[in-house]
């Protein structure tokens, strides 16, 4: 993996997953792989990530026991370009020096495979090195309240004439910024959720193992826990839709809840998972630093009108921390750094071998 440059999670690769890549199930998916590679029907992934939104879709997989779709949604992607692929394929068959050299098998028989590198780092391979698997949190941007208070919404009947029939709401570069004003002073106004006593932070990243993410907005509340969700922290994620996603993700309730309008949202949602996988990694994070655990997470709903009325059409929804989810997303995790890197680990071992 470093001489291909692949960008492995640390602590991730263990002797156990090592010794998983040479059981029959796991060579058995690896071949499989390996038909698709020859095909030149998959690349490499140089990031190897299972992003919050692909949880729900890692779930499906894993409970099915589809061990090759797993190792192909986490370490591959889609082929694009053959004729450069090939072209590396070359390369990597003329060139020597670099501690590994393709399998005879395929310096004959044309592979899909990333370039191979060489160098001081590249060359260390002969040691494992095993670290901690630890979650991570970075610090974000902040977002000061002057700025949010002062910020003026964006005319919504202008994002709407682009394009006929549909909205050009994602041309709205401020729309995260109004979901935090509208939750922020409607908090303010109501005195829920921190009222003025919070620091919002934008684009923290998340990690545990191969889960990860970028979260919309995370409240940090000074003082008091707000009593509607008992925790020093929220994570707030943003949505905005033209109304396709209304029946389809969330139901506007018509009813108020600690002052905010309400909508339902369906708990099997990708979107929902999502969140979950959040909360699931920022307890991991709370558990090390021995603080208290986040139970909610909020959601800012936002309907782009075409007559622009009603003008800021917001709904909030609070997503409880569900047991059961967490669980399986922790059972999902580990599963990814034992049998699914194993047959990536077994994909590998048939194409390279040692100089």
């Amino acid at each position: 993996m470093k001489v291909l440059h692949i960008d492995i999670p640390d602590g991730v690769i263990t002797y156990e997953a090592i010794r998983l890549s040479e059981t029959g199930g796991v060579l058995e998916a690896a071949e499989k792989i390996i038909g698709l590679l020859t095909a030149f029907e998959l690349q490499f992934e140089k990031r190897p990530r299972l992003s919050a939104r692909e949880v729900k879709q890692g779930l499906t997989l894993f409970k099915a026991d589809k061990l090759c779709e797993l190792t192909k949604l986490l370490f591959f992607k889609p082929a694009s370009n053959k004729s450069l692929l090939r072209d590396q394929w070359e390369a990597n068959t003329s060139n020597t020096g670099r501690g590994f050299v393709v399998s005879p098998t395929f310096r004959s028989e044309p592979v899909s495979m990333p370039v191979m590198h060489t160098g001081p780092v590249t060359r260390s391979w002969s040691k494992l090195t095993v670290g901690k698997d630890l979650p991570t949190i970075t610090p974000g941007t902040r977002k000061t309240l002057g700025a949010i208070s002062n910020h003026q919404y964006v005319d919504e009947t202008s994002l709407w004439k682009a394009r006929k029939g549909f909205g050009m709401f994602s041309a709205n570069k401020y729309d995260e910024l109004e979901c935090i004003k509208w939750f922020h002073e409607t908090a303010s106004e109501k005195k829920t959720f921190g009222g003025g006593a919070v620091v919002y932070t934008s684009g923290n990243h998340v990690q545990y193992g191969f889960l990860t993410g970028n979260l919309d907005v995370y409240a940090d509340f000074k003082g008091d826990k707000p009593p509607e969700i008992q925790c020093d922290r929220l994570v707030i994620e943003c949505k905005g839709t033209t109304g396709d996603m209304v029946g389809h993700f969330f139901t506007k309730t018509q009813q108020t809840k600690d002052g905010f309008p309400y909508a339902e949202v369906k708990p099997k949602h990708l979107y929902v998972f999502q969140v979950q996988t959040y909360m699931y990694i920022l307890n991991a994070v709370a558990k090390m630093a021995k603080s208290a655990l986040m139970k909610k997470a909020a959601m800012v709903l936002r309907h782009y009108n075409p007559s622009g009325q009603p003008q800021q059409d917001f709904w909030l929804s609070l997503v409880d921390s569900d047991m059961q989810t967490q669980r399986d997303i922790d059972k999902l995790r580990l599963f990814l750094q034992t049998h699914v890197l194993a047959c990536y680990i077994a994909v590998l071992r048939q194409l390279f071998v040692k100089e």
